[in-house]
């Protein structure tokens, strides 16, 4: 078979929805005779900047000469994104002789596409004597794919009510299924924000005997800035009390915090991976060329500002409301109050308070529909939006294409938000 038809038969693989549980993975990682077994991992789970965090790591690894791993999901243009080796993507074949291999148990046990998916980049860090992979949780952590590994480092980004139905009502339950990922022996980072459920993590980090760390145990965050080709740059304070800076392509108030997780697993990782400044410097500004990150409020354009953010949730919206009111405070370029938003949200996510966190940003709103049937139709978000502001302040544009195209007509500072989806289908309809 082919790579389409290979990927055809995996996407139709999400027939079986999201089945928790470790049984299937476990079958499939017993068949290919456990490769998670036969490479170092670190394992990151979280609500928020977990991918952008694995992304950071990764390439601060690669920079330091180690053949680094990473299995990341979702993918924006290709599905090869979600499994990357030395900043290049998993090879199409591969990925379809991984996937050929799998197909006869997988229609045995039913595995979901994400539980494929998981096999494959095992078997492919595995084959490729990988020093060490970042793995990137799916969904939680109790009874993520993922959580078949023994990792050497746990890191939980900032965590907030997402996947209710498989991972509890309550910010405490959530945190709890995303703690399990905490592994016997090891080392444990857990980011600030979640201070007010450290009891949560520090039991499970005390039953399985594991180093728990905060990020502010390692280092202190100051003097972040945005340059005027929007860069950003900040100043950390290590545990030796020594002022370092340090700069990122990537801007945001949350990207230089996901930044500075990555800056923190660096130390915990010394004994094995020697990483020096110079090293994460490189890491950190070569990290778009290394992994492939897109959609972490990337610059489409600078004249006028648009940005393209694949945030789908409250956290991230908060996030969001931060990030560009810090940008307003930094540049003298883009002082703007309020911007035109085009949005897709998929059904399953919170738009009511969506809307309610982002509409003071609201000038006008561009509502579309990417082409997966887990968009939610633009009339059923128009009725929740309304609530917010303004009718006339609304419009809906089906095709993606088409509502790009608008906004580009309206020659406004813009965001485009709401999916990975839709990030997708924009940046295949961008003019080159």
């Amino acid at each position: 078979m082919d790579k389409q038809s290979t990927l055809d038969w995996l996407y139709s693989l999400h027939r079986f929805g999201i089945k928790p549980g470790l049984e299937r993975i476990n079958k499939l990682a017993e068949f290919l005779g456990h490769p998670e077994r036969n490479f170092k991992s670190i394992h990151i789970t979280g609500t928020n900047g977990k991918g952008s965090t694995a992304s950071n790591l990764a390439s601060m690894l690669i920079e330091g000469g180690y053949k680094t791993g990473l299995y990341t999901s979702p993918h924006v243009l290709e599905f090869n994104e979600r499994i990357q080796l030395q900043s290049k993507m998993i090879d199409d074949e591969a990925l379809v002789e991984y996937a050929q291999s799998l197909k006869p148990l997988q229609e045995k046990i039913n595995a979901t596409f994400f539980e494929l998916t998981t096999a494959i980049a095992f078997r492919y860090f595995a084959d490729m004597q990988t020093d060490i992979a970042i793995i990137e949780a799916g969904m939680g952590g109790l009874n993520d794919a993922t959580n078949i590994i023994s990792s050497v480092l746990s890191i939980i980004t900032p965590i907030s009510l997402e996947h209710t139905e498989y991972l509890g009502d309550t910010i405490e339950k959530i945190a709890f299924d995303k703690s399990q990922i905490i592994k016997p022996k090891s080392k444990s980072l857990i980011s600030d924000k979640n201070k007010s459920l450290g009891n949560i993590f520090f039991k499970q980090a005390n039953k399985v005997s594991s180093d728990l760390f905060f990020t502010n145990d390692l280092l202190t965050l100051k003097n972040i800035k945005i340059n005027p080709d929007f860069s950003s740059r900040f100043e950390i304070i290590d545990c030796q009390h020594k002022t370092k800076s340090f700069s990122t392509p990537l801007i945001g108030k949350f990207q230089i915090e996901n930044a500075s997780m990555a800056i923190a697993s660096t130390y915990l990782l010394k004994e094995n991976f020697q990483l020096n400044d110079s090293i994460i410097q490189k890491g950190l500004e070569n990290v778009v060329k290394n992994t492939h990150l897109s959609s972490r409020l990337e610059i489409i354009s600078n004249n006028p500002l648009i940005l393209l953010d694949s945030g789908h949730n409250p956290g991230a919206m908060k996030e969001l409301v931060d990030s560009l009111a810090f940008i307003n405070h930094s540049t003298t370029e883009h002082d703007n109050d309020q911007f035109v938003f085009l949005m897709a949200l998929m059904t399953d996510k919170d738009a009511e308070s969506i809307f309610s966190i982002i509409s003071p940003l609201i000038k006008h709103l561009i509502l579309t529909q990417p082409k997966t049937s887990r968009a939610s139709n633009p009339l059923v978000l128009k009725n929740i939006a309304s609530r917010f502001i303004s009718d006339k302040s609304i419009e809906i544009i089906p095709e993606v294409p088409d509502a790009l195209n608008k906004l580009i007509e309206l020659n406004d500072s813009s965001i485009i938000l709401g999916s990975f989806y839709l990030a997708e289908e924009v940046k295949r309809a961008l003019p080159l």
